[in-house]
């Protein structure tokens, strides 16, 4: 993943929102993980907001197999079909993952 060294996982990115350094933290720590991403998910008012790479709190989210923040950050106001710098969206991800529930929650929401 952009930003990440494949030596040594690190769960923050400087140029990214406090959301979503708070989705990565919840991958590391699913219950410090989980406060910290509800103080920032109803903190920040643009959910769409991308860090340098171009991906959002939800394409993480996707990315990282989070799949009980991915309805909170939809039902929050998230875009869904967003796309990043490549034309991929989050439901994009869930496929070249083969995350077939993620998929279809996806579909769902959006």
């Amino acid at each position: 993943m952009p930003g990440m060294s494949r030596s040594r996982r690190r769960y923050s990115r400087d140029d990214a929102t406090p959301l979503i350094n708070a989705v990565l933290v919840l991958k590391e720590d699913s219950k410090k993980g989980w406060a910290r991403f509800e103080e920032a998910l109803t903190a920040q008012p643009d959910l769409d907001e991308t860090d340098g790479d171009g991906f959002t709190a939800l394409m993480y989210a996707v990315r990282l197999d989070l799949p009980t923040a991915i309805p909170a950050l939809v039902n929050a106001g998230a875009t869904v079909d967003l796309r990043d710098q490549d034309g991929n969206t989050a439901f994009h991800y869930a496929s070249m993952f083969r995350q077939w529930s993620v998929m279809s929650a996806l579909l769902k929401l959006g």
